[in-house]
């Protein structure tokens, strides 16, 4: 791939070092009965939210959405492996500049956040709304 972003790069650090989703979500969801065990379900990559306009633009209703904070532990490996695996990194630099990022990275969490493993703030979002065909 060709000046692209190639997100094979990344696969086995974002496979093997991005941390899943906090029990806190899957709670909150058991708890309001909107997945119950052995549901299908989809996750999907928000981004900027933006898509929620298609949401109601569909025709779904009783739209809620949530969000909460974890701190997510990370071993400064883990977080330097979750980082390559970001589409800035390795997905779109030659190898000798992600070693050269995964270098400079290394020394700044030695320097500025010696404390191993790290607290990493992460947000949690979701969105749960009743389609149109469902009414």
């Amino acid at each position: 791939m060709k000046g692209g972003i190639d997100f094979g790069k990344t696969a086995s650090d974002y496979g093997r070092h991005r941390a899943g989703f906090p029990e806190r979500f899957f709670d909150r969801l058991f708890e309001a009965r909107w997945v119950k065990k052995n549901d299908r379900v989809l996750d999907l990559g928000t981004g900027t939210g933006a898509w929620l306009m298609d949401v109601a633009v569909a025709g779904f209703e009783d739209i809620e959405t949530f969000s909460f904070d974890e701190a997510v532990s990370y071993a400064h490996e883990a977080w330097r492996g979750r980082i390559r695996a970001s589409a800035g990194v390795a997905a779109s630099l030659p190898s000798d500049a992600v070693a050269k990022f995964d270098t400079d990275l290394t020394q700044l969490l030695a320097r500025d956040y010696p404390d191993d493993p790290i607290l990493v703030p992460h947000r949690v979002w979701a969105l749960v709304a009743r389609s149109p065909e469902a009414a």
